[in-house]
This record gives C-alpha cells, sequence and structure tokens, in this order.
C-alpha cells in the first residue's frame, strides 16, 4: 500500500507493556492515513482499538457490514474477524489513535459480551476527553517499571469499559422507531414468554423476509441472533446473582431445555455455563 506523501505515524510506545492479565502490544497516532483494507480486508490477529479524531468513512467486515463511521467513533478489532475501514475517499483527512492487546483479562469483557465482533463501532460520549485519558496512559516513559505496565494496562481496560457502554446501530430514519420496536420485543418476554422472530414481524405489520433483512441493516445481525444475545446476557447476569438451577434458567429464557441452553451459552460466551458459574465463585 502506498502512503501519501505527508502520512504521519507516531509510535506512543518503545516495546510491550506485559502483565499476567494482559499486555498492550502498540499503540500511537496516525495523521493523514489512507486506512486499513484498501486493497481488500484484513486479519489483525490480535484486539485492537481504534478511536477516530477526525474524518469520515466506512468501516467493513466478512460479515457484509458497512457501516458510516466519523470523528468521535471508535473501532473495536476482533482477532479473527476480517476487516477494513478508512476515509471516504482518497482526499478526505483521516486521524486516529490505535491501541493493540491482547491477554486474559481483556478476552473476559468479551466473553461477558462488553466487547462483542456483533457491536464493532462504539460512539464516544466526549472524543477530546478519551484522548486526554489515552495521552496520561501512556505518557510515562517505556519501557517502564512493572508497575507502570500495571498501570497502564488497567486504566486501558478501566477506559475500554466506559467506550463499551455506548455501542452504535447504524439504523436509517425511516426504520429506527420500527426497528426499536423490534428490538424491545426480541430482547424480553412478552407475556411471560419469548416471541419469536418471525412473530415480531407479524407485530410490527412485516413480512419476515422484509423484517430480517432491515433489522440485519439497521442493527448489524439477524433478528433471531440478536435474540440469542440478550437471552444469553440475561443468563450472564442471573448465573452472577446465583439461580437455583440450569434447568430453571433454560426454561426462563424460552429453552427446550438444558442441554440446548447451554449448547447456545458455549456457542456465545465460549463455554458452558456451568463453568462460567464456577469462574464467577472464584473456584
Amino acid at each position: 500500500m502506498r502512503l501519501p506523501p505527508d502520512f504521519d505515524s507516531t509510535p506512543w510506545l518503545e516495546s510491550p507493556l506485559r502483565t499476567k492479565a494482559g499486555t498492550i502490544l502498540l499503540a500511537g497516532s496516525l495523521r493523514d492515513s489512507p486506512g486499513i483494507g484498501s486493497g481488500g480486508m484484513r486479519i489483525l490477529g490480535n484486539h485492537a482499538l481504534v478511536v477516530l479524531l477526525k474524518g469520515i468513512g466506512v468501516y467493513r467486515d466478512a460479515r457484509g457490514r458497512e457501516i458510516p463511521i466519523q470523528s468521535g467513533h471508535a473501532i473495536h478489532v476482533f482477532p479473527e474477524l476480517a476487516h477494513a475501514y478508512g476515509p471516504a475517499s482518497a482526499e478526505a483527512e483521516w486521524n486516529e489513535i490505535y491501541v493493540v492487546y491482547e491477554g486474559p483479562v481483556f478476552s473476559t469483557l468479551r466473553n461477558c459480551s462488553l466487547l462483542s465482533a456483533d457491536q464493532p463501532i462504539s460512539r464516544l460520549q466526549d472524543t477530546s476527553q478519551t484522548f486526554e485519558r489515552l495521552k496520561r496512559i501512556f505518557e510515562q516513559p517505556h519501557p517502564g517499571t512493572e508497575g507502570q505496565a500495571a498501570r497502564a494496562v488497567g486504566e486501558f481496560l478501566a477506559l475500554l469499559f466506559d467506550i463499551s457502554a455506548y455501542p452504535t446501530t447504524i439504523t436509517t430514519p425511516a426504520d429506527d422507531e420500527v426497528m426499536r420496536t423490534a428490538m424491545g420485543l426480541l430482547a424480553t418476554p412478552q407475556e411471560e414468554r419469548w416471541l419469536s422472530a418471525n412473530e415480531v414481524s407479524l407485530r410490527i405489520g412485516m413480512t419476515y423476509e422484509t423484517f430480517r433483512k432491515r433489522f440485519r441493516r439497521s442493527v448489524g445481525l439477524p433478528p433471531a441472533r440478536y435474540q440469542m444475545q440478550k437471552k444469553i446476557e440475561r443468563a450472564c447476569a442471573s448465573l452472577y446473582q446465583g439461580p437455583p438451577s440450569l434447568k430453571q434458567l433454560a426454561a426462563e429464557l424460552g429453552f427446550f431445555d438444558e442441554f440446548h441452553f447451554s449448547k447456545a451459552f458455549r456457542q456465545v460466551i465460549g463455554q458452558p455455563p456451568s463453568l462460567y458459574r464456577r469462574h464467577l465463585a472464584g473456584e
């Protein structure tokens, strides 16, 4: 890839910040960047956070999503997901901060769905404040002491928590209110039972195929998958609080039996609910 003549890259780390909980591999800023994947999508192999300070462009990934992005958005990159992002045109400005990271403490965010490949874009509450927080995290000379590394990783983890609280769902004005209604119907039991995606489509007055296409375009994933994610999020909260049994939890969430619940939980979280519960108990 040929870089513009005024392309500027400023690394913020001389070497990775390593702790037992997690590692920050790279961090820095890019000015007048052409973005990533102009010749095709890439697979990074690590988690990354990209904060767009200036620019208007598009995020694309292997799931077929094309999401408009602009200053004040953050991109979450996932190790296995092929993706591309960059300015809307070759002449457009694109200034970003990037942080590449890995480790068990960050994997926990994904296991708990605080970070999810279904929601790759977040909106920042205050872009300048986020920029200042990132500067403070990396302002110490590196390589530094183990304490400096632990402080940096901890502060970056706190920043990820804050950013992940504001995922961006992309909707068109015409679909906005209808899709919000559909999301509510899918995410919570109605009349003491969970409606299927087909039943939700009937309630909002669409054929299922039209509803499925509009929902995926607006929210970024199919309605059935969105509902499954919301069910598992409820399951995680219930496991934290300590439900009477997995069998009862499976029934409350509308699964056929405990086996189907455990299978779905493993697909979303990466481990069965029984093991997840033991981890919560510190076993």
